[in-house]
């Protein structure tokens, strides 16, 4: 019995001073997709990306185009032209067709290299400002906005990150 006791007192205790160890900690959260889109420097590579994007879409619908064209002129010529010559432009056609889903691979890998060296880039020049945030207002973590079921309103901080953000970036760009 004096056994139980002791387990019970123990687990209340510990359960008073987790609270008591919680209870001093400060946390925050950001949002992360708002930081990149609301940013200067934010704002400057996703317009780089979408560039890239549009640049690569036009490529892809210019072949895809022509590819096109040649499957109906291959079509039409259907009933015109001989079996093993109608096997040939067959043959071309699918080649083509290879070479554009080949391409397209190629660029959408290239995009997702180019979005992440950019990003990486992003997070690698806002992570002081962030750090520095925190040290001066004595955070302990700041979490994700995707990552929290839900919370204060008060602790979402990313309207302060974002004007701290552009404030630096714009006295190193000057």
């Amino acid at each position: 019995m004096k056994y139980k006791t002791n387990i019970i007192t123990v687990f209340f205790l510990y359960l008073l001073f987790i609270n008591i160890a919680l209870g001093d900690s400060k946390v925050a959260f950001i949002n992360i997709d708002s930081i990149i889109s609301e940013t200067i420097i934010g704002k400057k590579i996703q317009d780089n990306l979408n560039n890239i994007k549009k640049e690569n879409l036009k490529k892809l619908k210019t072949t895809e185009k022509k590819i096109k064209d040649k499957q109906d002129t291959v079509n039409k010529q259907k009933n015109l032209i001989t079996e093993s010559e109608l096997k040939i432009k067959i043959g071309e056609l699918n080649e083509e067709f290879r070479k554009f889903q080949s391409q397209k691979l190629e660029l959408s890998k290239n995009y997702n290299s180019e979005k992440k060296i950019q990003l990486e880039d992003f997070f690698k020049k806002t992570r002081p400002i962030i750090e520095k945030y925190m040290k001066d207002n004595q955070l302990e973590i700041i979490f994700d906005k995707k990552n929290i079921f839900i919370a204060n309103s008060d602790a979402n901080i990313s309207s302060e990150i974002i004007k701290l953000i552009n404030q630096e970036i714009q006295w190193v760009m000057s």
